[in-house]
């Protein structure tokens, strides 16, 4: 299955942005945000690390899912992620219209911050 916006490209038909690094994922892209059929149970989790240790030079922000299989809390950790060198840049590439959780004391201290 393709992404239904980009069609498998990993350009985004909205901004004409391409990947800068990472592998474009046919299920879903998180600059366009395409849906696979299925992550329509899970609830799509974004979180911006700072300079993490595979990509030390650059700010990353990484999709995850978070929800329940067999009634039990789970996060599967995706391979879609985009680099991004400021800050601000990451958040960009944040789909719109998600809150802001702010790192916790017990998260890992490169999280920045997670979108939800």
């Amino acid at each position: 299955m393709k992404c239904n916006l980009c069609r498998g490209s990993g350009i985004n038909p909205k901004t004409h942005h391409r990947y800068t690094c990472g592998t474009h994922d046919d299920r879903r892209c998180p600059r366009c945000d395409g849906v696979g059929e299925e992550e329509e149970e899970m609830l799509s989790v974004y979180t911006i690390y700072d300079h993490p240790k595979d990509h030390p030079t650059k700010f990353v922000l990484r999709k995850s899912l978070a929800g329940s299989v067999d009634g039990k809390a789970t996060v599967q950790h995706t391979n879609e992620y985009v680099c991004c060198d400021p800050l601000e840049e990451a958040r960009r590439y944040v789909p719109p219209g998600l809150y802001c959780m702010p790192r916790q004391p017990e998260d890992d201290p490169v999280i920045i911050e997670s979108w939800l």
